[in-house]
């Protein structure tokens, strides 16, 4: 007979090649269910790629406190950078308990810091912050500067509200290579956090 009876329950042995994993190449995870002061990776932007997504969530011990976010540098041996070469500016619409919204936004120039969120609420059941991140050419591969975009969602302390915005920003100074990234609230520990980034196939 000709065909493969498909009713039938087949084994195979040996290797597969190619590559069918898609575009996105997963790079580094953390995960935390307990306090700690910070999110950070190193040696994850690489000649390797020149585009990354950065994908997670993280809830704060304090009330009304920023989601900040610096620049990592020299690899897997990393330091934070703190210096002023961080502009950033983000733009939020907010959906009230009255089911009304507004608008706000926030933008600043030289600080030690990218901010990613403005007086975040924390609530037992609304003090999740989200993001969805992506960094281009961080280690300035080919553009003289990193910058950075992307959205969030978490609950503003005030207005008190569900808020969804869009953050964007760049790194001023254009001998800053960058090879990983240091998340943390303006006050207080992340209480839990789960983040993933990933490569972008050229």
């Amino acid at each position: 007979p000709t065909g493969i009876d498909l009713s039938q329950t087949f084994a195979f042995t040996g290797s597969v090649t190619g590559d069918n994993a898609g575009d996105l190449v997963h790079l580094a995870t953390s995960t935390s269910t307990g306090a700690t002061a910070e999110i950070q990776f190193d040696n994850v932007f690489t000649s390797s790629y020149r585009i990354y997504k950065v994908i997670g969530f993280c809830t704060p011990e304090n009330d009304d406190v920023n989601l900040q976010l610096r620049a990592r540098t020299g690899g897997s041996s990393g330091s934070t950078h703190t210096s002023g070469d961080y502009h950033w500016g983000h733009f939020t619409l907010n959906a009230n308990l009255n089911g009304t919204g507004q608008t706000t936004d926030n933008h600043d120039i030289n600080t030690s810091y990218w901010r990613l969120g403005d007086q975040i609420n924390l609530d037992n059941k609304n003090s999740v912050y989200s993001f969805d991140l992506t960094f281009y050419d961080p280690i300035t591969t080919v553009a003289s500067m990193c910058y950075y975009s992307g959205t969030v969602t978490f609950d503003t302390h005030n207005p008190s509200a569900c808020s969804t915005g869009f953050v964007g920003g760049k790194m001023r100074n254009a001998s800053i290579d960058i090879t990983g990234l240091h998340f943390y609230w303006s006050s207080g520990d992340i209480t839990c956090h789960a983040t993933q980034i990933y490569g972008l196939k050229q």
